[in-house]
C-alpha cells in the first residue's frame, strides 16, 4: 500500500460533502438597516457564511475578483462556528481512529488537542472551496492568519486551489515591539495569497518614494543605469549584450544630457562599453535592436536613452525611467499596517473600540491594489468589523473605481460587558453594519439582507402505502407549496441575479424587475396572485425578460401567451 502525501483530519469527508449541500436558509431583505437600497451597489448579508456562500454561487460564480478574509485564528477561545460536523472529544477520537465504536482505545496516547485543528479545518474547507468557485480566472484570495494554523491552512489551500496557484506568504508586522510574554517576542502575522489560476496577475503598488527629477515632453523621469550590474551576466555568457555606445558631448543640453547612437557617426566621438569599476567587461540590459529603437537622432528630449558625464570624466549610459510603481514585497513592515491603526480607524468611525483587533484599512486596501481592477467585485465572508468595506470605499475614492463589496457576517453575540454593548451593538453583525453606514459617501448605499430558516415544505411519504393515503399526502404537499411565501430577493439570487443588480419596483404587491448589467440579463420576480397579462404589459419589459411567479398566479392562457415572449422558470 502506497502512502499519499497530503492533509488528513477527522471530519474531512463530511466537510467535503458540505460543499455540495443545498442551502437550507432563505434570504430576507432588511430594508430598515439598508442605506439607499434601490440604488445601492454594495451588499451585506447577516448569517452563517457557509449558507450564504451556497446562496451566492448562482449569481457570483466566476465573477469575484478578490476575496479577503480574516477567519478565526483558532487560538483556543475564538472559535464560534458550530457546523453539523463540529465534534466533541469522544466523537473526534472515534472519527480519527483513536477509539473504536464502543469507545475502546486503539492507540496508546491519543491527542486531545487534535480535535481543535480538525474542527477548524472542517469549518474552513467548504467555505474556501465555495469561495474558490466564486473567483474569476484572474481572481485572488487573501487570508490573514497567524502561527496557530498557517501550516495547516497552506496545505488545505494547496489542496483546494493547487500548489501552482500559491503566490506568496506575506509577513505582516502588526506589532513592532512583539508580544514579549512569549518565549520569542513575535509581532507578526501572515497574509496567504492564492490565485484562482496559476497565471492570476499581481498588480504593482504605487511607489510614492520614486524620485523623478528630470522632465521632457513625455513627463517626469529618473535616470537608470543601462549597465546590468548583476555579475552573473558578462560577455562570456551574454555576448550580444556587450557592444559600444557612442556619445556626442557637443550636443549636451542644459542638464548635461547627451544624445547617443549605436554606430560611429561624426560628432559622436566618445565610445562607451559596459564595464564595472575595475574595468572588467559587463553587459547592457538591452540588446542593440531595442536600444536603436529607443534613440531619436541628435535629440535628447525625444530619446529614451541618453548619456551623462560622471565625476571621473567618463560617460554613463542611462534609460529614462518613468515607472511610478513597484513590485509588492513579501514583508509589510510600515506603520500603516500596524494593528493599532486598525483600532484607531474603527474608533474614529464608531466613537469607540467596539471590536477586538480590527484589521488596518491599509492592509486590505493594499490587497485591493494588488488584486483588483477598478470595477471589481470584492468578497469578505468573515466581515468582522467591516474593514473590507472601508478599504473598498477608500480605494474607489482614490482611483475613481466602482468596486462593489459583498460582506457576510454571522450574528455572533457580543458579551454584555463588552464596550460595543454600551454603544448599542448586540452582535458583531451590528458592528459591521454600523461601520459600513459610517463609511458610505453621500451617493453610496448598501443593501442589507438576513438569512432565515427556510419555509420550503418537505415531501414526507405517508406511513402507509395505500393509494388513497399517498394521493392525500400529495394533495396536502401541493397545498403547502401554494401557501409558501415567495421572497423576491431570495428567488432572484437563486435564479442567478446578483445582490447589486439594478432594481425597479413594479407594483404595490412587491413585484420587482432586476437587471444584471454585467451579463445583460433581466429578471422579474412577482409574488402577486393572480397575475394577469394586462398587469405584465404595464411593466414594459424587454422581450427576453425572465418572469418568476407563483405557479398558480397565471391561468393557462396567460402562461401560453407569456411563454412566447418570456422565459418562465419554474419555482
Amino acid at each position: 500500500m502506497h502512502a499519499r502525501f497530503g492533509l488528513d483530519f477527522a471530519g474531512k469527508e463530511e466537510a467535503r460533502r458540505e460543499v455540495h449541500r443545498r442551502p437550507s436558509s432563505v434570504l430576507e431583505v432588511d430594508e430598515a438597516a439598508s442605506v439607499r437600497f434601490d440604488t445601492a451597489g454594495h451588499a451585506f448579508v447577516e448569517g452563517d457564511n457557509l449558507e450564504a456562500l451556497r446562496l451566492l454561487v448562482p449569481p457570483y460564480a466566476g465573477r469575484v475578483q478578490a476575496i479577503y478574509i480574516d477567519p478565526p485564528y483558532n487560538t483556543g477561545h475564538d472559535f464560534v462556528y458550530r457546523d453539523r460536523w463540529a465534534q466533541g472529544n469522544a466523537e473526534h477520537l472515534r472519527r480519527s481512529g483513536q477509539v473504536d465504536e464502543r469507545g475502546s482505545p486503539l492507540v496508546s496516547n491519543p491527542s486531545s488537542a487534535g480535535r481543535y485543528h480538525s474542527a477548524w479545518l472542517a469549518m474552513m474547507l467548504p467555505r474556501l472551496a465555495l469561495g474558490r468557485e466564486l473567483l474569476r480566472d484572474d481572481g485572488l484570495l487573501f487570508v490573514s492568519i497567524d502561527d496557530h494554523e498557517v501550516h495547516h491552512l497552506r496545505m488545505l489551500l494547496d489542496e483546494i486551489f493547487g500548489e501552482d496557484c500559491f503566490v506568496a506568504q506575506i509577513v505582516v508586522v502588526g506589532n513592532r515591539g512583539g508580544r514579549d510574554y512569549l518565549r520569542i517576542a513575535t509581532g507578526h502575522e501572515y497574509l496567504l495569497v492564492y490565485g484562482a489560476t496559476p497565471d492570476a496577475p499581481i498588480r504593482e503598488l504605487p511607489n510614492p518614494s520614486a524620485s523623478r527629477p528630470h522632465e521632457d515632453a513625455g513627463g517626469a523621469y529618473a535616470l537608470r543605469d543601462l549597465r546590468n550590474r548583476n555579475p552573473k551576466f558578462h560577455p562570456g555568457n551574454r555576448p550580444n549584450l556587450f557592444y559600444p555606445v557612442f556619445v556626442a558631448p557637443a550636443l549636451a543640453d542644459a542638464e548635461g544630457l547627451c544624445p547617443v547612437c549605436v554606430e560611429p557617426r561624426p560628432g559622436y566621438e566618445a565610445r562607451v562599453e559596459p564595464r564595472n569599476r575595475t574595468g572588467e567587461g559587463s553587459v547592457w540590459r538591452w540588446g542593440r535592436p531595442k536600444l536603436q529603437a529607443a534613440i531619436a537622432a541628435d535629440d535628447v528630449g525625444a530619446s529614451a536613452v541618453v548619456a551623462r558625464r560622471k565625476r571621473d570624466g567618463s560617460f554613463g549610459i542611462y534609460e529614462k525611467h518613468r515607472k511610478t510603481t513597484t513590485k509588492p514585497r513579501a514583508l509589510w513592515d510600515d506603520s500603516s499596517v500596524r494593528s493599532e491603526t486598525g483600532t484607531i480607524a474603527l474608533r474614529q468611525r464608531l466613537g469607540a473600540a467596539v471590536f477586538d483587533h480590527p484589521k488596518p484599512v491599509e492592509l486590505v486596501r493594499r490587497c485591493l491594489q494588488i488584486g483588483t481592477d477598478r470595477d471589481a467585485i470584492v468578497l469578505d465572508f468573515f466581515a468582522g468589523s467591516g474593514t473590507t468595506a472601508e478599504a473598498v470605499i477608500e480605494q474607489n475614492r482614490i482611483d475613481g473605481g466602482t468596486r462593489r463589496f459583498v460582506l457576510v457576517q454571522l450574528d455572533e453575540a457580543i458579551p454584555e460587558s463588552a464596550p460595543a454593548r454600551a454603544h448599542g451593538h448586540r452582535t458583531i453583525a451590528d458592528v459591521t453594519r454600523a461601520r459600513v453606514r459610517a463609511c458610505l459617501g453621500e451617493q453610496e448605499g448598501v443593501r442589507c439582507f438576513r438569512l432565515a430558516p427556510s419555509d420550503e415544505p418537505r415531501w414526507m411519504p405517508p406511513p402507509v402505502t395505500a393509494p388513497e393515503a399517498v394521493l392525500q399526502a400529495l394533495r396536502e404537499h401541493e397545498d403547502a407549496l401554494r401557501r409558501r411565501s415567495l421572497r423576491t430577493w431570495d428567488r432572484a439570487v437563486r435564479c442567478g441575479m446578483p445582490l447589486h443588480a439594478t432594481l425597479r419596483r413594479l407594483d404595490e404587491h412587491g413585484s420587482i424587475a432586476l437587471r444584471d448589467e454585467g451579463r445583460g440579463r433581466d429578471l422579474v420576480v412577482s409574488p402577486r396572485v393572480p397575475l394577469s397579462l394586462r398587469d405584465i404589459e404595464r411593466w414594459d419589459l424587454r422581450e427576453d425578460t425572465e418572469i418568476v411567479c407563483h405557479d398558480h398566479a397565471l391561468d393557462d392562457a396567460t402562461a401560453v401567451t407569456l411563454a412566447a415572449r418570456h422565459r418562465l422558470p419554474r419555482w
